[in-house]
């Protein structure tokens, strides 16, 4: 199951609820969450008094109503750049022994770019049905750049989800390797230069995936892309890495990953792990 939609943080479909109605519902359907007993004592259910506030003051749900053809295109064009289905089905073939039953894409326009991911799963015989949700950026980031061509825009449009998707299977790979790759990833200003977004990964191992992760939609792009806009997808992708989230070797790493898949096109990419760690290790 694949389902992608808008940030709306009421219960909108109600038909029993009218536009003045500020309550905010809790139906579901997540009822845990990490660190806390239910969902409705999460952070946010502590502050839904605030929000429903905000909601009463701002007319909120008129607004919504009123502006419903706007939240239906938008959802519409997401639908339209990003590929999920070959990505789901591509990482799944790298890590076959991940699987998701579903994936979920929540996106606002407003979030800049704090994207994240989180996974959700009930026990189910013979095993777990899970979930994972991203939360990412509306298409207006690169929408709004009228000199990229479709495909270059659902390019780059994909490199926020798959980033975002691939550390559900790529840092259980990397707790195995665990020992090692902190011991490299220990020397960090080798990997990454302090400031931006490589301050917030404290930790070895969260560097190293930060690197394996933007490497493996490279890789992904590399397959499933004609070469122009691969090629210009994956230098925007070193760019980012290198000169704005500070991820100095990230330009070495994405292009041995690549030589490595080309030398072992048999492998996959969780088969091609203890490599790409021993070239990090060689690294002086």
């Amino acid at each position: 199951m694949i389902s992608v939609k808008t940030v709306l943080p009421f219960n909108f479909r109600d038909p029993n609820l009218s536009a003045d109605n500020t309550m905010m519902l809790f139906n579901g359907p997540y009822y845990y969450v990490y660190g806390d007993e239910l969902a409705d004592s999460s952070l946010f259910g502590k502050l839904k008094p605030l929000v429903e506030d905000f909601a009463a003051k701002s007319k909120f749900r008129q607004f919504y109503k009123d502006n419903l053809p706007y939240y239906q295109q938008e959802i519409a064009r997401q639908k339209e750049l990003l590929p999920m289905k070959q990505m789901w089905q591509w990482l799944e073939k790298e890590f076959p022994k991940t699987k998701f039953q579903s994936y979920r894409v929540v996106f606002s326009p407003l979030i800049g770019g704090s994207h994240s991911t989180q996974q959700y799963g009930t026990p189910l015989k013979p095993g777990w049905y899970k979930e994972a949700v991203m939360f990412i950026c509306g298409t207006g980031r690169y929408d709004n750049q009228i000199n990229l061509t479709e495909k270059q825009k659902e390019g780059l449009m994909s490199g926020i989800v798959f980033t975002e998707i691939d550390h559900n299977y790529i840092n259980q790979v990397t707790s195995k390797y665990a020992l090692t790759i902190d011991s490299i990833f220990l020397r960090r200003t080798y990997w990454a230069k302090p400031g931006n977004s490589s301050d917030y990964y404290d930790s070895p191992s969260s560097v190293f995936n930060e690197y394996i992760t933007h490497a493996a939609f490279c890789l992904y792009i590399s397959e499933n892309y004609d070469k122009p806009t691969a090629d210009y997808v994956i230098g925007k992708r070193e760019d980012l890495m290198v000169d704005r989230r500070n991820f100095i070797r990230f330009r070495e790493f994405n292009r041995e990953l690549l030589r490595l898949r080309s030398v072992h096109k048999e492998m996959t990419l969780q088969d091609l792990y203890p490599f790409i760690v021993e070239w990090c290790g060689k690294q002086k």
